[in-house]
């Protein structure tokens, strides 16, 4: 014997419900009438049937027909999904129908016709019955109702096993007697509630395990919550409090915000409380934005208003949007203002229907906790304040994706997966979900490149594969201490480093060994001007401590100061936060850290930034190392008005400027074996180095290696393309024309100008 499960498309079930009835119920009786055919099974959209293997065909092409006929829908297929034992079947559609045998055609004929001499009879007998009662058409019943049916019928037992067994042992006279509109309509209400309430509960299953609530507990719960009260407010006939729940979410960008409004419209759906063909059509996001140096100040407020009444409207007959989002995070201290208030209250009049959710970034619990109080003045507001995705929730993320895709993971992905993330995340231009799906798109497309070179499709993602991803080509096969060996330069500096790491892995030694000594505490500062290293150096000493067993990964974040700084009140400390977890077992590197102290500003979060930081520093002493990097003086400044973070960063290392035959040194390092170069650039370099004057290398402002990098890149950028002009092709040679080029740019011939004189090139 084989099954066959036929799925119909529910949008369209429920569509043809009120013209056509349940045509699932009907086909029920159908399926019965077809030779050496039994219904296994019927769901809301889907009937699941048994039959010999040789009468699969007539069987499909019997009920998909059946479908169309009570339907009224010539082009069933469709809506037609087939499942189960379907090998070597023909599935047809409805621009190529398929070319039937004459005996399976005739069997589909018969089967058919008993179907509607069927079908007849059954109306007649409801004709009859119709003419009986005094009302000649029944209501549909309410959401409430149908689920308290639904309670009901299960509580005395009427399932719907039982209910067939009953009848079952009826006789047919019997069957005839009783009056089949009213039971059968009865049987549908309460099935129809059951489907309702298992489907609904499905769907917030399928919510809970998808982004991001299987990252959030707060999100999550707050989905679990919503598909069990939706249930009991039914049962309670309180629907109406399902839309005076408001939200306000306390949730940084790239976190999912809008795939956790998404899911709240997919719970709204799954309990028939919302309706839509996509999800994205029952959600609305605004932003208000403050333009107070405006006159239309809150222009913002009566537009959203203008919008949220009209969704109101279009919504008192027919539910077609479920959710609408506010972003609020720039009226946070302007809230209580009355002009505000009032706006907020008449939006809380205007949800009647829907679901308002606020906006603000992931702030401290007492903040969100103020605004919700003013949202709670005006309207019912629960406040979900939702932390950032941590690394190894992101790490798992990527996994699952790259499943989802095919592929196979080894256990040995998530020491490099997580690198991939540190250097996103490294540069403060992180997006969240958007960026690790940006991450799992690259893994793919890099497997795929190396399978061209085999020509075999392989679907196994490993650390061989991952770990080119990870390497800066400058620094792959080689271990720390030589990179720090082939800096140009600053050797006091890696003097400085080579003892200091030594002393911090001999004091964990002995406090492992149980010494009567505190853990040493591994931050540090870098001083010096632009372009003497001090990046590179800290990322180097990160591999150095995680080589020597001082930190745990020695992965490189790399900030400026202000970026621990939040927009509003109650945002920098768990913003800064957030980046000392995240490098916890690594380097944290601030640049431009004196920007944290900046006493002449009026409001400035920099304060707040620096007293939560040195909580992280001291709580974490020899987890992670922060390294605060910037100008002598201005370091120096912050340190002395900050007697904490003073003591809790006992390493001081200043860079020096380079000298000018250093800045040479390193010129044609950067040459190196990618280009050629003619004889005459050494001369043109010299030259160009001679002529800065001593002032400007020794100014503050003197980007070292910085320039040199810029001097470069335009230089072989002038050689690529005067080799282009000229037809020339193989590598690229730099000469001293291309030199002389470059030098005039203005960021280069500026700087020269001290001297009063051109370049001395001849």
């Amino acid at each position: 014997m084989s099954k066959l499960i036929i799925t119909v498309d529910f949008d369209w079930i429920k569509s043809k419900r009120a013209e056509c009835g349940n045509i699932i119920r009907k086909m029920e009786g159908f399926v019965k009438t077809i030779p050496n055919v039994k219904l296994i099974k019927s769901d809301s959209d889907s009937l699941t049937v048994e039959m010999p293997e040789e009468d699969r065909e007539k069987a499909m092409h019997a009920i998909a027909k059946q479908i169309g006929v009570l339907g009224n829908e010539p082009k069933i297929w469709q809506y037609i999904r087939m499942g189960g034992d379907c090998r070597d079947l023909t599935i047809p559609t409805d621009e190529e129908p398929a070319q039937l045998d004459d005996a399976v055609r005739e069997a589909i004929d018969a089967a058919l016709e008993a179907a509607e001499k069927q079908t007849e009879e059954l109306e007649r007998r409801a004709k009859e019955e119709a003419k009986k009662k005094e009302e000649s058409s029944s209501r549909e019943m309410s959401f409430e109702e149908m689920i308290e049916e639904s309670d009901a019928a299960k509580a005395s037992g009427n399932d719907d096993d039982s209910k067939e067994d009953s009848s079952d042992k009826k006789t047919e006279p019997a069957r005839e007697e009783r009056p089949q509109t009213e039971a059968e309509e009865k049987k549908q209400t309460e099935e129809d509630s059951v489907i309702i309430s298992d489907r609904g509960g499905k769907v917030t299953a399928d919510v809970c395990a998808s982004v991001p609530m299987k990252y959030s507990p707060e999100l999550e719960r707050h989905i679990r919550d919503l598909g069990k009260v939706i249930p009991m407010l039914g049962k309670m006939h309180s629907k109406e409090c399902v839309w005076s729940q408001n939200l306000l979410v306390a949730i940084d960008s790239g976190c999912g915000f809008s795939s956790f409004l998404q899911a709240i419209a997919k719970v709204y759906q799954g309990f028939d409380l919302a309706q839509g063909e996509k999800i994205e059509d029952c959600v609305k996001e605004y932003v208000i934005n403050n333009t107070s140096s405006f006159e239309n100040k809150y222009e913002d407020w009566k537009k959203v208003l203008e919008r949220a009444q009209s969704m109101a409207r279009s919504n008192e007959n027919r539910l077609t949007k479920s959710v609408m989002s506010i972003d609020i995070s720039q009226w946070q201290s302007e809230l209580t203002s009355s002009i505000v208030l009032d706006y907020l209250r008449q939006l809380g009049d205007t949800a009647k229907n829907f679901t308002l959710v606020f906006r603000v970034p992931f702030m401290e619990t007492q903040v969100v906790h103020k605004i919700s109080e003013v949202l709670n003045d005006v309207m019912m507001v629960k406040t979900l304040n939702v932390a950032p995705v941590s690394i190894p929730n992101m790490v798992d993320f990527v996994k699952t994706e790259l499943v989802k895709m095919n592929c196979n993971v080894a256990d040995d992905c998530d020491e490099y997966i997580e690198r991939l993330i540190v250097r996103e995340k490294s540069d403060d231009s992180f997006f969240g979900f958007k960026t690790l799906d940006k991450i799992v798109k690259s893994i793919v497309y890099h497997k795929a490149l190396t399978n061209c070179k085999t020509d075999k499709v392989d679907r196994d993602i490993n650390a061989e594969l991952l770990k080119p991803l990870c390497e800066n080509p400058d620094e792959k096969g080689k271990d720390p201490y030589q990179l720090l060996n082939e800096l140009i330069g600053i050797e006091e500096v890696k003097r400085r480093i080579r003892e200091i790491v030594i002393s911090i892995k001999t004091q964990k030694q002995q406090v492992k060994e149980g010494k009567n000594l505190e853990s040493p505490c591994i931050h540090m500062m870098f001083t010096g001007n632009p372009g003497t290293g001090k990046t590179t150096v800290a990322r180097i000493l990160g591999r150095i401590m995680k080589e020597e067993g001082v930190l745990r990964k020695g992965y490189f974040y790399e900030i400026k100061g202000r970026d621990l700084c939040g927009r509003y009140v109650g945002e920098t400390a768990p913003k800064t936060s957030t980046y000392c977890r995240d490098a916890y077992g690594s380097v944290l590197f601030i640049d431009e850290a004196y920007g944290l102290y900046q006493h002449d500003m009026g409001v400035d979060y920099g304060k707040e930034a620096i007293q939560t930081l040195i909580a992280e520093m001291e709580n974490h002493r020899d987890d992670f190392c922060v390294i605060m990097a910037g100008y002598e003086d201005e370091m120096r400044e912050m340190l002395t008005a900050n007697q904490g973070l003073e003591s809790r960063i006992p390493y001081i290392i200043h860079f020096p400027n380079y000298s000018r035959e250093e800045l040479e040194t390193i010129f044609f390092k950067m040459v190196g074996t990618t280009f050629d170069y003619t004889e005459d650039l050494k001369e043109g370099v010299h030259q160009f180095f001679a002529d800065i004057s001593d002032e400007a290398l020794n100014d503050k402002s003197f980007s070292n290696a910085r320039l040199v990098r810029n001097l470069f890149e335009r230089a072989w950028g002038k050689a690529a393309y005067r080799m282009s002009l000229a037809g020339e092709e193989g590598k690229i040679t730099i000469g001293k024309e291309d030199l002389i080029c470059a030098s005039e740019e203005a960021e280069f011939k500026k700087m020269l100008e001290d001297k009063k004189k051109r370049i001395g090139f001849v």
